[in-house]
């Protein structure tokens, strides 16, 4: 009787944990799936898009707004709520089975306040803008808000000279090699140098305006093939599973809402914020529902010393 039963919660263990990978294999897919989609209709536009989010690339609200302008909002929104993230962590990283959520939520801790700090250089680079500057991007762009006419990041670069395509290159690869470790920690430092030159190049190919678009897509690209393909299948679990159905096919949603309906509704709701926002709130919400999965699953130290100490008193 005990090798029966021994069996059988062997072959449930194993069937749950058949059914984590295909779920989070099939979300992995899909989120693939949509970035190539939502990049090359960006970048061969396809007339899918709100001409408001086509000017730059983002749904901003309160563009004249100094301090109140929806990439301002996201740097107050990433600095405060990857903070308090950052905190739910530290006060529930060493509560036994949080290990495998811990791996997918200190990464993205640094990814939301470097997303942030993104956002709040953008803002700045908006106050000191010349005001006749909208009027010229909206130009360049065609106008109507289309890409064809819009200039490249390789376009802006000045090459002529080995010193300054050094100079100018340099922090690019910085850049991206910083972002790609956030994304994939585990992967090696040659594979990241390589993934950030390719990540660069293929930069160079975009309209300016659209870069932190690229940039998005590609992370998030590369985070999926990684959890694909590199994570090895006995860790494939519960929380593999969890995390792209939580965190990115929502967000891929998102984007594709504020992409297509920035001026009918979601620059009313904030514009990109909303987007921003999403971000540390659902991996909240990961962490928060693992934690309690594990809390049923390892009774807590707390509750086993107040067992041994009424057998103690008992005893006595």
């Amino acid at each position: 009787m005990p090798s029966s039963s021994s069996s059988s919660s062997s072959s449930s263990s194993s069937s749950a944990s058949a059914a984590w990978v295909y779920l989070g294999n099939t979300a992995h897919v899909l989120l693939l799936m949509n970035v190539i989609v939502f990049a090359s209709a960006v970048r061969y536009q396809r007339q899918l898009f709100d001409p408001l989010w086509k000017e730059q690339g983002f749904c901003v609200m309160n563009p004249d707004i100094k301090y109140w302008t929806s990439h301002d909002l996201c740097f107050y929104a990433d600095v405060f709520l990857g903070t308090v993230l950052y905190i739910v962590y530290l006060l529930l990283k060493r509560e036994k089975g949080m290990a495998p959520a811990n791996a997918f939520l200190l990464p993205n801790v640094l990814g939301i306040l470097g997303h942030g700090i993104g956002h709040g250089a953008i803002a700045a680079s908006i106050r000191h803008q010349d005001p006749a500057a909208s009027t010229t991007t909206t130009a360049a762009v065609g106008g109507d808000g289309l890409l064809s006419d819009a200039p490249t990041l390789w376009e802006t670069l000045d090459v002529h000279s080995i010193l300054g395509t050094i100079q100018q290159f340099t922090p690019f690869v910085i850049f991206w090699i910083f972002m790609l470790k956030a994304a994939t920690p585990k992967s090696s430092t040659a594979t990241i140098i390589g993934l950030a030159i390719v990540s660069m190049i293929g930069s160079f190919g975009f309209p300016t305006s659209f870069g932190f678009t690229y940039v998005q897509s590609v992370l998030f690209a590369i985070f999926s093939w990684d959890e694909l393909w590199n994570k090895p299948v006995a860790e494939k679990q519960f929380e593999y599973a969890l995390y792209p159905w939580i965190v990115g096919l929502p967000l891929a949603a998102i984007g594709w809402m504020e992409s297509t309906q920035c001026s009918k509704s979601v620059i009313f709701l904030g514009g990109h914020l909303i987007y921003d926002s999403y971000i540390p709130l659902s991996i909240m919400l990961f962490y928060m529902i693992c934690w309690l999965r594990s809390s049923v699953q390892h009774p807590t130290t707390a509750t086993s010393n107040n067992s041994n100490n009424k057998s103690k008193s008992k005893v006595a």
